[in-house]
């Protein structure tokens, strides 16, 4: 019998077993499979199969502001000398707007050469010899006297240290060890440095740290991964993390920003268009000598090299177009006939999917299929069209599917699965001869017929998945609940499928024995879990002594009342009922189930054994639960306890 009589596919293609395509896909192709969907995707050949192009996000820290067009590493100067940090070469390069510099070969990128360079190793002591300088930024010329003003501070994550360097005659004013790493540095017009680390931001005046401010702190204690500050043109500093902007007050507090506000006062920064990085606008001669723009690549590097300097939001651009071929699919069968394809998917708007279809008995090779001219007509699924039919030239052993994707080159169809059933059954083999006569009308005729038995196929198949539904130990958990209210159940939240399930099956026998003791038991043990002596119920004329008129029970004194009649008394441990809430809703049960002419009494009873008071074993007895002591070690004072009857 075929699974198609079952309403199942005979074939699902999805993530699950990798698409199963006719071979390995390649960069060319454009629609690929990732992130487990068919979709329109860029990919260039790796060691290890294909990599594709991710999206730039507006988080990314790497070389910019949280994805805003501020540079890092990099920095301009009045006149519109631009410098960068090199962290791959451990140099700071740079070139000048007015006159630029001769081309070095070993640049990585003309027309920047490094700012110094030594013709001997000087040593690692040497503090121009950087290791991994990763950001930069200028002290502005008119920086306060004393605050080191035009010059360049480079932090070098390689030693831990920053350094103010003479951009002219090339010495160090000044150095900072560190006991972190430095992140990001920023510059006010007073002369202020930021210096970032992982743990704190230093606010460095005249070479001095007069300030610690200490980073925020997330739930489980640990540091805001803070990746950049920037110096504001009012002389105060914003701190940029992916999951927020703070700026810091003179106090040394952080005031968490809002908006993005704050980057909008920032001296006129980097402008980046069509991958070119533009110096500002205020830089002189730097139209008149034909200074060309920064190129960049579309991740942000200059290009030609791994320096990131920028990181731009963007989305991420597809091929407009692309094509996926399957794997040859067996039918096992001479003169299979395949039925339907239902593909899962969605298709946006501006994008289409076109299907083809190859059956036949032979199995061609892959050179052969590729260039095949044999594929059916192309079945066109266009956005809020079906995406179920019926496969064209259906007999056959054995099955391909083209797939071809169009896009506007930035959407793209996704296909989550697709599922092909066979072999198609319909009722033309009760049809007279006649209506077989005409291959072209059989044909047509048979497929429409097929329609029908798919609709059949299909109920017989819901109808079928019935049964399971309403046994209690196959229904879903998801219908515990609907299963349940057959019953009249109304279950809480905190009782497990487990006891659910065991509700509903023991229903019949529970509504023979509501109203009794043995009913009302049997409720309280499936809420409160309990196996054993407890929960126990006792009518309280069973509690009297001698006709006496109380009791002690779980020490607590019980009043008879008119001899006990109609009074019974729920004997609980207190570990089911750890506190009022759990109480009411125990009291809630009971009240719902005993009969009405009653009046119920909850006892909740601690672990102990009081003589006289609490000591019906089985009742209210209850040891507390601590394991054995070692020999030696034990009280008798523990756990059992005397306390004379008054």
């Amino acid at each position: 019998m075929s699974d198609f009589g079952r309403g199942l596919p005979r074939e699902r293609l999805d993530e699950l077993n990798g698409w199963k395509v006719l071979r390995a896909p390649k960069a060319e192709d454009g629609f690929l499979p990732k992130d487990g969907l068919l979709q329109l995707a860029s990919a260039k050949p790796g060691p290890n199969g294909l990599i594709f192009d991710k999206p730039i996000l507006d988080t990314e820290p790497d070389g910019s502001f949280g994805g805003r067009s501020v540079p890092r590493g990099a920095a301009v100067s009045e006149v519109g000398d631009v410098y960068l940090a090199d962290p791959d070469t451990g140099r700071v390069l740079y070139t000048r707007a007015s006159y630029p510099p001769a081309f070095d070969p070993a640049s990585p990128v003309a027309p920047f050469v490094p700012l110094w360079s030594f013709p001997t190793d000087p040593g690692p002591s040497h503090p121009l010899n950087l290791v991994t300088p990763v950001d930069l930024c200028l002290v502005p010329v008119t920086a306060a006297p004393g605050a080191f003003g035009d010059t360049l501070v480079v932090a070098d994550t390689g030693r831990s240290l920053v350094i103010w360097v003479d951009r002219r005659q090339i010495v160090t004013r000044h150095s900072l060890s560190l006991s972190a790493t430095p992140l990001s540095l920023a510059a006010t017009p007073c002369g202020r440095v930021a210096v970032l680390t992982e743990e704190e931001l230093l606010i460095v005046t005249r070479g001095v740290i007069s300030l610690r401010v200490a980073l925020p702190r997330l739930a489980d204690e640990s540091f805001v991964a803070a990746h950049s500050v920037i110096g504001l043109t009012d002389g105060r500093f914003v701190l940029v993390a992916k999951t927020g902007v703070w700026t810091v007050l003179p106090n040394g507090r952080l005031s968490e920003a809002e908006n993005d506000a704050a980057f909008e006062v920032t001296t006129p920064a980097f402008a980046v268009e069509r991958d070119l990085l533009t110096l500002p606008g205020h830089c002189p001669n730097m139209d008149s000598q034909g200074y060309p723009d920064i190129a960049l690549d579309r991740a942000g590097r200059l290009d030609g090299t791994d320096l990131r300097l920028v990181s731009r939001p963007r989305r991420l651009p597809v091929p407009r177009t692309g094509q996926w071929i399957s794997m040859r699919f067996d039918g096992e069968a001479k003169g299979f006939a395949w039925d339907r394809i239902a593909i899962e998917g969605v298709v946006p708007s501006q994008c289409r999917l076109l299907v083809q279809t190859l059956v036949s008995d032979i199995p061609y090779e892959e050179s052969e299929i590729e260039t095949f001219t044999g594929w059916s007509a192309p079945t066109v699924l266009d956005p809020g069209t079906p995406t179920e039919f019926l496969v064209q030239r259906n007999k056959g052993r054995y099955l391909w599917i083209k797939i071809e994707a169009y896009g506007d080159g930035t959407a793209t169809p996704a296909i989550s699965g697709i599922e092909l059933y066979g072999p198609r059954k319909s009722q033309m083999s009760l049809l007279p001869a006649p209506f077989h006569q005409d291959p072209v009308s059989a044909d047509f005729l048979d497929r429409f017929l097929s329609l029908q038995d798919a609709f059949l196929g299909e109920a017989l198949a819901l109808f079928s998945s019935v049964g399971p539904m309403l046994d209690p130990d196959a229904t879903p958990e998801m219908f515990l609940d609907w299963f349940g209210s057959w019953f009249d159940w109304r279950f809480l939240a905190d009782w497990d499928s487990h006891t659910r399930r065991e509700m509903i099956a023991e229903a019949m026998t529970f509504f023979a024995e509501r109203g009794t003791i043995c009913g009302l038991e049997r409720l309280l043990r499936w809420h409160t879990g309990l196996e054993g002596a407890l929960p126990c119920l006792i009518e309280e004329f069973w509690l009297a002594y001698d006709g006496g008129e109380a009791a002690w029970l779980g020490n607590t004194l019980s009043p008879m009342e008119n001899g006990g009649a109609h009074r019974f008394v729920v004997v609980v441990p207190q570990s089911a009922v750890p506190d009022q809430a759990a109480e009411d809703v125990l009291m809630s049960l009971i009240e719902a189930q005993k009969p009405a002419h009653t009046i119920a009494r909850l006892v909740v009873v601690e672990p102990g054994v009081r003589i006289g008071h609490q000591a019906r074993l089985g009742v209210d007895a209850i040891l507390p639960g601590s394991g054995p002591e070692a020999l030696g070690l034990g009280r008798l004072s523990e756990g059992l306890q005397t306390e004379a009857f008054c």
